[in-house]
């Protein structure tokens, strides 16, 4: 255990999911960015699927979205806008996934897709 001036260094909240996921103590959210995903055009919230093929997807029955984005591709633009914004662009980190996504529930209120995985908008919270 590391410790520093001010006693033993702690996992902070953010980390914490991260941890016990890789302890076993806990599964891993399969859909980690569900509760801020909305339609960019009238802001109904997206949930997450499984495609017939097994494979992860965000969707909304809006109907503005008819087609579901694939989850990986969301979350790894989002996780790129969260390692952007909290560490820099030339910054190298040990952090997975399972870092970010609770990262990214508290650095953003909502984040607003738009008809490709990759238009996105990030309303951050104030």
């Amino acid at each position: 255990m590391i410790t520093t001036v001010t006693g033993p260094l702690t996992f902070g909240k953010w980390q914490q999911p991260a941890a016990l996921t890789r302890a076993g103590l806990a599964r891993a959210d399969p859909y980690p960015l569900q509760k801020i995903l909305f339609c960019g055009a009238c802001d109904q919230q997206f949930f997450g699927t499984r495609l017939s093929d097994g494979s992860r997807a965000y969707r909304s029955l809006c109907g503005c979205r008819l087609r579901p984005l694939p989850a990986s591709q969301v979350e790894l633009a989002t996780y790129a806008e969260v390692h952007r914004l909290a560490f820099g662009t030339d910054t190298t980190t040990g952090l997975t996934s399972d870092h970010y996504a609770p990262l990214a529930v508290r650095l953003f209120a909502r984040i607003a897709l738009g008809i490709t995985p990759d238009d996105l908008r990030f309303i951050p919270r104030i």
